[in-house]
């Protein structure tokens, strides 16, 4: 885009009814790396997302001339919108609302006007265009941009995803011990594949693999999508299933591995391999609720009767409601994690 001026109604029409990523950065510490990252994805977003870009520089003084000028010449660079003599109210309201502090950052909002994500820019930088597909994400169809690496590479995956079919995603701490994980659900599932008379799918996702790397960085970009839906009831279950899967990412080292039970392209549920293989040898226990084909909610109910011990702990990439300021050089601290703990064992010993 050149340097032409537009007024605020022109702006406001031009993306009305569309995602607006504001990129947000001081004329100091925007990064060369950055622009390249958004300038290649950015035709593909506006015409296959339906998204804008607009930066946000932040500037105390703006009457320097040699502000003015930097300005300039970063925005020769970006062919999207900019807004120039951003006021300090205005920054102050950024700082408050959406956490903005000295690091560069992208904030997405929704064609609502609703903040979609506040994190948007380590993800983007973590997932790439991949990100975007996360967007408008619908339950029904929640997983598709999650696995679609790994159902590319297997047509009868594939066909038991979009077909509605059950599948097992496994991952283990190390390759033999998903292999081991992958023998052991064949043989427990063969009850139900022949009561039932259906197929169940398999996948495996091995411990420090692209394909592991790659799933965990996409179930993040679903977290946070759905994270602003979570009290709604269609997604409320589906947005927990995610919470307790992030968080045997963290845990793989102590536990013998995770399975996550799939019902086209959504999540049914999931658990530490342990309790997903006993409800599966308890196939007797429980084969008498289920209502037709629909085994899912069954089996469910009877491995969320198995679950004891400790609440979820979860680490994920994103934005901490607390900004510390570095105690050498005062600048303020990057945040690349938060991690969530339950306070429930806290209040338990507590009432001790």
């Amino acid at each position: 885009m050149d340097d032409q001026q537009i007024d605020g109604n022109t702006f406001i029409n031009e993306v009305k009814g569309k995602y607006v990523l504001f990129y947000i950065s001081s004329l100091g510490n925007i990064s060369k790396e950055e622009l390249l990252r958004l300038t290649n994805l950015y035709k593909r977003i506006d015409q296959e997302y339906n998204c804008k870009i607009v930066w946000i520089p932040i500037e105390g003084n703006w009457t320097d001339e040699k502000k003015e000028s930097q300005f300039k010449e970063w925005r020769k660079m970006m062919p999207w919108y900019a807004v120039q003599y951003f006021s300090s109210p205005s920054y102050m309201y950024l700082k408050k609302e959406w956490k903005v502090r000295g690091n560069s950052t992208a904030v997405l909002i929704n064609p609502q006007g609703k903040v979609e994500n506040t994190n948007a820019l380590t993800l983007i930088k973590e997932s790439g265009i991949s990100f975007f597909d996360f967007l408008d994400i619908k339950v029904h169809t929640m997983l598709k941009p999650v696995v679609d690496h790994i159902t590319k590479h297997d047509d009868q995956l594939l066909h038991s995803m979009k077909n509605q079919g059950y599948n097992f995603f496994i991952g283990g701490k190390n390759q033999k011990t998903t292999s081991e994980l992958c023998n052991k659900i064949r043989k427990a599932q063969l009850d139900i594949e022949r009561v039932l008379k259906i197929q169940i799918g398999l996948a495996s996702v091995t411990k420090e693999s692209e394909t592991e790397k790659t799933l965990w960085a996409r179930m993040e970009n679903l977290f946070f999508s759905f994270a602003h839906y979570s009290k709604e009831y269609e997604y409320e279950q589906v947005t927990k299933e995610v919470q307790k899967l992030l968080s045997y990412k963290l845990q793989i080292d102590d536990i013998d591995g995770w399975i996550m039970l799939t019902k086209g392209w959504t999540v049914v549920t999931c658990g530490q391999a342990n309790t997903i293989l006993t409800t599966l040898e308890k196939f007797s226990a429980w084969k008498q609720h289920i209502i037709g084909e629909e085994w899912g909610h069954a089996f469910t109910k009877y491995h969320d009767s198995l679950i004891t011990g400790t609440c979820i702990t979860l680490q994920i990439a994103g934005n901490a409601p607390m900004h510390l300021d570095c105690s050498v050089c005062d600048d303020p601290m990057e945040t690349k994690f938060v991690k969530y703990n339950c306070c429930h064992p806290r209040l338990q010993n507590a009432a001790n």
